[in-house]
């Protein structure tokens, strides 16, 4: 199969940019490794009730038209599909039904969104500790919810579900915030540019008001998490305002952000760029076009902007891509504006969430060292700190010396946070340090199912 453009992934991003795709009659192929279209934050949107779509919040609602509209358009979809590997040409490999297959693209364009960020604590990786990410996707998915659980870590998600819990009826054990307190106050010099999207303050603000209203224990500017137990988490201890805090439970679903899903716009031979205010590595691009001649990225994968401005990104570089095929683009002169004046609005929050939610450098460096860092590998911090203290290493020389970044996840869950360990180690900074250089497959596969391919052809 051959298509003029091969959107992998149909979140926010990839349904706008797509949509406005084949609204300009270009043949598009959008593939997705979950069974149904909406990506993380629109998840499962059809089949929602009008009561559960009430329930998850304005920003879950507003998916409606953007899902509507993409379902309306003459493109292929493709959902179960995992891209594992965009070589030169470009020539795509997928794997559906089990099945590996390839197609063949004129243009790619990478929407793969956001992953949690993974953040090494004493006990982060028994059984009972769950992303918060994770524990929405079981409550958008199947309507299932951790009780009783507490939640901790840093960031909006964390105050959303929290409130989402609420409105099921199931208030959390306790909402444990990790949050500096000097954040706050470096955060302050943002407050006035991040009031002309109110709209997202407010909304935190209410939702830190019902786990009041609920009496929900609210631990602000805590420090120190530890999550207990053999096999199996039993409690979770803490320190807030000098004082040790221990609460039983056996489950604890914990939250330290998200970062762009970058394996596949990197392996595609995107460079990545290390953001200092964000702590994480963004590809290099320039309105959605990276230095790739005909690879694009879109949405969060490229940087944290939200869903409203995923879709909106996802328009514009479908508008970039009707100016460089000479055709007549979906939206005019006047909407491209529009989009634009409503794209600076809405980011005006972002500088002040960034300041605030930042992680915290300075926790990580006073992790214990028998913490893992790298769970594929079994490989503790002070592996890392050892061999930074030993050689001059960077991401690559950390790999050969340690394994680190080896797993089946290549690096993606640790790779940020043995950079920031690294650097600290040799007082360098982490954009000197390089990227684990990414290989094909992104995700394991199969021997059976590597094989399928010279038998199969692609639908």
């Amino acid at each position: 199969m051959q298509v003029d453009l091969l959107v992998v992934g149909a979140g926010p991003a990839g349904m706008a940019l797509a949509t406005d795709a084949a609204c300009m009659g270009l043949n598009v192929l959008v593939v997705d490794e979950q069974a149904s279209h909406g990506g993380q934050i629109y998840r499962a949107w059809e089949r929602q009730s009008d009561g559960t779509l009430a329930l998850m919040g304005p920003d879950y609602r507003r998916g409606g038209e953007l899902v509507t509209a993409f379902r309306r358009q003459p493109l292929h979809y493709w959902p179960g599909t995992r891209v594992w590997a965009i070589e030169s040409g470009f020539c795509v490999s997928l794997l559906r039904d089990g099945v590996a297959s390839q197609v063949r693209a004129e243009r790619v364009a990478v929407c793969t969104g956001a992953m949690e960020r993974a953040w090494p604590f004493a006990g982060w990786t028994l059984p009972g500790v769950v992303n918060g990410g994770g524990a929405q996707i079981l409550l958008k998915e199947q309507g299932l919810m951790a009780e009783p659980a507490v939640l901790a870590g840093t960031g909006p998600l964390l105050y959303l579900l929290a409130w989402q819990y609420l409105q099921r009826g199931c208030a959390p054990l306790a909402v444990v915030d990790l949050t500096p307190l000097r954040h706050y106050r470096r955060a302050l010099a943002a407050l006035p540019k991040a009031l002309r999207a109110g709209h997202y303050l407010w909304q935190g603000l209410r939702y830190q008001w019902a786990l009041k209203q609920a009496r929900v224990p609210l631990y602000l500017g805590a420090c120190r998490l530890a999550a207990e137990g053999d096999h199996w988490v039993r409690a979770v201890r803490f320190e807030h305002r000098g004082r040790k805090h221990h609460i039983d439970t056996d489950t604890l679903l914990t939250h330290f952000g998200v970062i762009p899903h970058t394996a596949l716009s990197a392996g595609a031979g995107c460079p990545l760029d290390w953001s200092p205010q964000r702590l994480c590595w963004e590809p290099r691009q320039q309105d959605g076009r990276t230095p790739v001649p005909g690879l694009y990225v879109a949405g969060d994968g490229v940087a944290i902007l939200g869903a409203r401005q995923a879709a909106w990104r996802g328009r514009l570089l479908a508008r970039e891509l009707a100016r460089e095929l000479n055709i007549q683009p979906v939206i005019n002169e006047d909407e491209a504006r529009q989009l634009q004046a409503s794209m600076e609005q809405d980011a005006a929050i972002r500088p002040f969430l960034e300041a605030l939610y930042r992680p915290d450098e300075q926790a990580l460096a006073e992790e214990d060292d028998a913490t893992l860092l790298c769970r594929c590998e079994g490989i503790s911090l002070g592996r890392v700190r050892g061999l930074a203290a030993q050689h001059n290493l960077d991401m690559n020389g950390l790999k050969a010396f340690s394994r680190c970044g080896m797993g089946p996840c290549q690096g993606r869950q640790c790779g940020p946070q043995a950079a920031m360990v690294l650097a600290a180690k040799q007082g360098r900074e982490v954009g000197e340090l390089g990227v684990f250089t990414p290989r094909w497959p992104a995700a394991p596969l199969t021997l059976a199912q590597l094989a399928s391919l010279a038998e199969q052809e692609p639908d």
